[in-house]
């Protein structure tokens, strides 16, 4: 097991690698997933990874997931205004930067078999983005399990490749459990786009159902939760992940008894 890493320190460094004046001056400094950051933070300081090499490898990958949001800015609509054109050019840019970053971060540390294994973990996530586009299928159950493979694939790869005691079905339900609950609050509060509505819209289908059927979801990942952290055998890294996970689950209570 590595000693345990500062969050802070983490986004403090990966905040340093994000401000890029020239592209700050023109488009929305990208902003850090505090809960995947703390989920990944649990990943790795349950795992093998060397501390010297630790977080410069947690940098990359929260990298890389910024960089995948970032490219998910960018809108498929033809655009005829020269300052949306610009933007839109430069949030391409901003992306493939990001991108970059952590192929040079990993490389600085000779850490080429975790540069495979994100590499493989883009290919794939792209890959499900792509299938969630086009959602031949039109049930809200293979919605939610596309969403939940474009979510997770990043994270549970690395914890397969670093071997670390937090399963990949934890890590999936907990991040899926947090995606559902911020899906939820988007379609109550019709804050911005959601991927939810979206199937709404194209099924002919309610917010209320739709809401529904979340709520069912964020509560049968709750108990995919409880249940594999029963499944753990030691007690000592068992009670670390659990308050962990509870301190994640606790903020967002309020957001899941609401509706």
């Amino acid at each position: 097991m590595s000693l345990r890493t500062s969050t802070e320190t983490l986004e403090k460094l990966i905040n340093e690698n994000l401000d890029y004046p020239f592209l700050n001056k023109y488009i929305e400094k990208r902003t850090i997933d505090h809960y995947k950051l703390h989920v990944l933070t649990l990943i790795m300081d349950h795992s093998n990874v060397l501390l010297s090499k630790k977080d410069e490898q947690m940098v990359a990958i929260m990298l890389i997931d910024i960089a995948l949001n970032t490219h998910d800015l960018i809108s498929d609509e033809d655009i005829a205004e020269e300052d949306a054109l610009t933007k839109k050019q430069l949030t391409v840019l901003a992306g493939d930067y990001y991108s970059g970053l952590y192929y040079y971060i990993l490389s600085h540390i000779g850490a080429h078999q975790m540069t495979q294994i994100l590499a493989s973990s883009i290919k794939e996530i792209n890959e499900q983005k792509v299938a969630l586009h086009l959602l031949e299928d039109d049930s809200i159950d293979h919605l939610i399990a596309t969403i939940e493979r474009v979510d997770t694939t990043l994270f549970t790869k690395v914890a397969k490749h670093v071997q670390s005691d937090v399963s990949e079905q934890l890590i999936k339900n907990i991040l899926t459990y947090d995606r559902l609950i911020r899906e939820k609050d988007l379609l109550l509060n019709d804050q911005e786009y959601s991927i939810v509505y979206d199937w709404v819209v194209k099924n002919n289908c309610t917010i209320t159902s739709a809401i529904n059927f979340i709520d069912e979801a964020i509560h049968q990942k709750e108990y995919m939760i409880e249940d594999e952290l029963l499944k753990m055998t030691s007690n000592e890294t068992k009670s670390s992940i659990q308050a962990t996970i509870n301190k994640l689950m606790y903020n967002h209570t309020s957001v899941a008894e609401e509706g």
